[in-house]
């Protein structure tokens, strides 16, 4: 909505205070916000003069609130048809798991190696405790 008062000239009071209005609400407004509470606000507001234009928050907010519902539903038509790629995706990430899982087998040799290893290591440490240090030079 501001993109598209900024050009014209009879709506620069209009765009400041929109403006001045998205600064102070910048935190309801971000995506992690809470939109309606600014709208709350907005429409809390008494009429008011801008330059040369009648601001009537009540109605600015019924276009905001239009505005924002439309560009929602375009969004989820968007998003709907997207299923087909992010199926896609989730097939590929899949079929990498499944190639990582089919080349278990030299995963389990190695891990049948450090087994052995660990295996090993304790024997001697076994032997040792058992036998005692093994004996030093001449």
């Amino acid at each position: 909505l501001l993109r598209g008062l900024k050009p014209l000239p009879s709506r620069r009071g209009m765009h400041a205070f929109l403006e001045a209005f998205a600064k102070e609400h910048s935190r309801d407004l971000s995506p992690a916000g809470e939109p309606e509470a600014a709208f709350a606000a907005l429409e809390a507001l008494p009429l008011a003069i801008a330059g040369e234009a009648l601001i009537d928050p009540p109605l600015l907010c019924a276009e905001l609130r239009n505005k924002t519902h439309a560009a929602g539903a375009d969004l989820a038509g968007l998003l709907g048809g997207t299923e087909e790629e992010h199926t896609r995706v989730h097939a590929s990430y899949l079929e990498t798991c499944l190639r990582e899982t089919i080349d278990a087998p030299s995963w389990d040799r190695e891990l049948k190696k450090r087994d052995q290893q660990r295996q090993l290591e304790a024997s001697w440490r076994v032997l040792l405790r058992r036998t005692g240090p093994p004996p030093t030079g001449p």
